[in-house]
């Protein structure tokens, strides 16, 4: 079995040429829902190989069918770009959606799937309460924009505005003192606190007319009094609010925050201040049964009681909510508030899930006896979907113009709905191309509940020799002549077909072209294409070898492919077959173009293109021409020839004034030689202690005292033993050798790291560790200055008779420093610093500074001297020999790094310490510090 898996992959994989993985799974259901690809030339040739037919391979991966037509149908492989993965997957994901096989193999997971998939499930979604929505629109009643009540009681505080017109033209505004008057100029105060609006704009025009004869007035309220009223009962902040007269209940809840969940918005009471008392339903507000509102006055006390009910009520309603319900209110109620049932919902079986004597209930109702059927407080109502399973229609699938539903009459038939349908949009309005109209299949529902399947012929019912009698729930499949044979594709495939010219002659040299896979293009095969009709129709981006088109063809005796090679003129007339492929070879790639290269003194060297006969002077030309610097006596030309089987290299030498013709050939290699003495720029740096310091150019073979001529000498404070001279080789060398100090100090903190430590074993190895990370850390950062010991006399003329007079190398720099009268103690000394020079010994001067440490290897002092030149001080007991101090030197004190095991580490840890050494040296040579 597992061999037949691997068949399967490799056959899924050759067939569709997929760069994409197709794993185990993927190729049995791609076999198992289209067996038509085990039909495929390549699926043939394959299994002819292993002794295997299709029905072999079928009956294995359990196949029930292999043999019969419809089990062959699933999907159509149609025009995919097998070079896309994604495009493929898109195409077989819409393709199964199109023509859906009734008949493809489905496990229990997926059966359970599609089976689950029609249940009506209660969905469980949070509800709020229907009033919740009315509270978050915080905007109050613009009142500005009302008229006057003729019941409003005018009170302290307010503005009256008084526009007289007519004979007099006046406005003014006046407002309501705390005695109750307004007061106007012309009249005087008028009393008109405690009246209505109505009486106090009477009385106002009364007064005004008398003064404003042959005038109109108006009056209004600009700005109403602010008034006071109190909230109490189940509402976020109940207490005392100021609120602007005219204002609604609404408003007042507003500012409160809002009602508590268990507060009512049905039954909220409004007690004014005379004793009067009015109820309130927030409801009558919301679904727009009332319209009358109630304004605020002063004194006004609003009670916000318990909800009597809360219910909620979800599923296919229109408006899913909690609502409250007062004393009779029973479901009908809760459904008409619900906006009823959507068209989507069904009537039957309404379920009510709630509590009753501590214990959960739920009940069935159906919506017809709603209005008899009483809720409890917190009960749940959830109104279910229409079950598709009962719909009174029929579904059309498969290679059909408009796939879907269909009504089902009381008398229907397969006849009757097809001829319907062929009447109304014509034969082609109805099926698509390819239709296979002598199978059909009807997928129907038993009487068990299980699942039948019914043969028809479309033919004969289109005829009217056969029909069926339809049943609700059924599924009618109608398949296309694909769906049994995969459409016949013809293949071309070759760099030619994207690459551009100048990209194949690039490529041309290239060895690793079996691992590149070539573009191919598939296109549909129509009989009588030839296989230069196919490449007509690909096109190419470059020129391809019109003497070698390879053919692969599949349509042969033993159905293994074959092989041809044809030319132009035999591929006009060759005539293809399914399922062949066409290769197109590089015309460059056989062909292959001469080249030849070209550097050294030229303008633009590199690799050109030549031809047959091409002289060396059009070389040179297509490089943009010799530079200012080419030597033309003498060109070299290095020519590689194959002589008994080897290729050979020659190397021939022209004068290009003479020889100019010289004819070139592939793979040649032209030299153009530099003038000689024509050198580029090289120079010195001269710092310090000269009479011109700067900058310095030389040619070849100038020396060291050549340059101090020219820079005037040394100046009378020159320091020229601690001269420091510094080459860019020198550094190099100096970096590399400390890197490889660095490699051997990591290797050996390695060692010392990883090694145990034994019973009683002193703590040493762990301080070294510690000691060399620490050194590892700082070296890292450590340039080495490249600097070459030098002794320089104050006689130039001494100089060049000396070996100090060196020959001058680009990027030398020569520092010069002032006297220097002090000697720097570093390393394991209590304080290391500078003292003065006092032509004092060694251990005098370590003395100066402390003496040594505890951790200092009084073995391993040594002096670097202001030259550059180090000497070792044989320490010890006894001092045995002696090291010369002189001004501007450094006696440095290392430590001493021995392990417990006696592992000895100095050496490359000395090669450290001493870079650090010689930089502090120089740098307190130049004065640094």
């Amino acid at each position: 079995m597992l061999k037949l898996r691997i068949l399967l992959v490799a056959l899924v994989g050759f067939i569709f040429n997929s760069a994409m993985a197709i794993n185990t799974s993927q190729a049995i259901s791609m076999v198992k829902a289209n067996p038509a690809l085990l039909n495929t030339p390549q699926a043939q040739a394959e299994l002819a190989k292993r002794g295997l037919t299709s029905g072999d391979v079928m009956g294995r991966i359990g196949a029930t069918d292999a043999k019969a037509d419809i089990s062959s149908v699933d999907i159509a492989v149609n025009n995919i770009e097998e070079s896309n993965a994604t495009e493929l997957n898109d195409a077989l994901t819409k393709a199964s959606g199109i023509y859906n096989n009734p008949l493809a193999y489905k496990n229990n997971t997926d059966l359970l799937k599609t089976i689950k998939a029609k249940q009506s499930i209660e969905k469980d979604v949070k509800l709020e309460r229907f009033s919740e929505v009315f509270f978050r629109n915080k905007n109050t009643q613009d009142h500005s924009s009302l008229p006057v009540p003729d019941y409003y009681v005018v009170s302290n505080g307010d503005v009256m505005s008084i526009w007289v017109y007519g004979v007099t033209e006046e406005t003014f505004e006046a407002s309501v003192d705390s005695y109750g008057n307004i007061n106007i100029p012309i009249v005087g105060p008028i009393n008109v606190a405690g009246l209505s609006f109505k009486k106090a704009k009477n009385f106002i025009v009364s007064k005004l007319t008398t003064a404003y004869s042959n005038s109109s007035i108006i009056v209004n309220i600009a700005k109403y009094s602010t008034i006071q009223v109190s909230l109490t009962g189940n509402v976020m902040a109940p207490g005392i609010y100021n609120v602007s007269a005219l204002s609604t209940v609404k408003d007042l809840l507003i500012h409160a925050g809002g009602i508590k969940a268990n507060g009512t918005v049905r039954a909220m009471t409004l007690q004014r201040a005379d004793g009067s008392i009015h109820g309130l339903d927030l409801y009558e507000l919301l679904l727009g049964q009332k319209r009358q509102v109630l304004f605020l006055k002063t004194g006004d006390m609003v009670y916000i009681s318990n909800a009597h009910k809360v219910v909620s009520i979800a599923g296919a309603v229109n408006t899913p909510a909690k609502y409250e319900l007062k004393v009779g209110e029973k479901l009908d109620k809760l459904l008409d508030f619900a906006g009823g049932i959507r068209a989507s919902g069904s009537h039957y079986g309404l379920k009510v899930s709630g509590f009753d004597k501590e214990q959960t209930q739920v009940r069935m109702v159906d919506a017809s006896n709603a209005s008899g059927f009483g809720l409890n407080d917190q009960d749940s109502v959830y109104v279910y979907p229409v079950d598709g399973i009962k719909s009174k229609s029929i579904s059309l699938f498969g290679n059909v113009t408009r796939p879907g539903k269909r009504a089902l009459s009381h008398d229907a038939s397969l006849a009757k709905l097809i001829k319907s349908e062929v009447d109304k949009f014509g034969l082609e309005g109805v099926f698509l191309d390819n239709t296979l109209f002598n199978f059909a299949m009807i997928k129907r529902k038993t009487d068990t509940l299980g699942r039948e399947f019914v043969r028809v012929n479309i033919d004969d019912v289109l005829s009217g020799s056969a029909d069926e009698v339809l049943k609700a729930g059924d599924e009618l499949y109608i398949f296309n002549k694909l769906d049994k044979k995969i459409n016949p594709y013809v293949r071309i495939k070759g760099s030619v077909l994207t690459t551009s010219i100048e990209e194949t002659i690039t490529a041309q040299n290239e060895t690793n072209l079996t691992e590149r896979k070539l573009p191919e293009f598939q296109f549909q095969f129509i009989k009588g294409m030839s296989v230069l009709d196919l490449i007509n129709i690909a096109g190419t981006n470059a020129p391809y070898d019109k003497s070698k088109i390879k053919l692969l063809t599949y349509k042969t005796s033993d159905l293994k492919p074959r092989v041809s090679i044809l030319t132009e003129g035999q591929a006009r007339n060759t005539m293809l077959n399914a399922f062949d492929e066409v290769q197109l070879f590089d015309y460059y790639k056989i062909n292959k173009v001469a080249k030849s290269s070209i550097h050294g003194e030229i303008n633009f060297p590199g690799e050109y293109i030549i031809h047959s006969g091409m002289q060396l002077s059009k070389l040179i030309a297509s490089a943009g021409g010799l530079s200012e610097k080419a030597y033309l006596d003498n060109v070299e030309i290095l020519r590689y020839e194959v002589k008994d089987g080897i290729r050979v290299k020659s190397i021939i030498q022209i004068n290009l004034p003479k020889d100019s013709g010289f004819v070139l050939k592939s793979y040649d290699e032209v030299t153009i030689y530099r003038i000689p003495n024509w050198y580029e720029r090289k120079t010195i740096t001269l710092t310090g202690q000269v009479m011109f310091p700067g900058e310095y150019t030389f040619n070849d073979g100038d020396r060291l005292s050549d340059v101090l001529i020219r820079a005037g000498g040394f100046t009378k404070n020159a320091f020229l033993y601690g001269a420091s001279f510094e080459r860019e080789g020198v550094k190099k060398i100096q970096q590399q050798a400390l890197e490889d100090a660095m490699v051997r100090l990591k290797k050996k903190l390695a060692i010392i790291s990883s090694k145990p430590k034994e019973i009683g074993e002193s703590s040493s190895d762990s301080n070294l560790a510690e000691t060399l990370s620490v050194l590892s850390e700082q070296a890292g950062s450590l340039t080495p200055l490249g600097r070459v010991t030098i002794n320089l006399p104050d006689n130039i003329d001494i100089l060049k008779s000396g070996a100090a007079d060196i020959l001058l190398k680009q990027g030398d720099k020569l520092n010069i420093p002032t006297s220097n009268d002090t000697v720097m103690v570093i390393g394991e000394v209590m304080s290391p610093t500078a003292v003065i020079y006092d032509d004092d010994d060694v251990m005098s001067y370590i003395a100066r500074v402390g003496g040594l440490t505890a951790v200092a290897d009084n073995e391993q002092i040594y002096v670097i001297h202001a030259n550059g030149e180090a000497q070792k001080f044989g320490g010890g007991l006894f001092l045995s020999t002696q090291a010369t101090v002189r001004p501007g030197d450094v006696i440095v004190v290392p430590q001493v790094l021995v392990t417990s095991t006696g592992m000895q580490v100095a050496k490359d840890i000395s090669s450290i310490l001493y870079q650090f050494a010689i930089t502090a040296a120089s740098l307190k040579t130049v004065g640094a510090f």
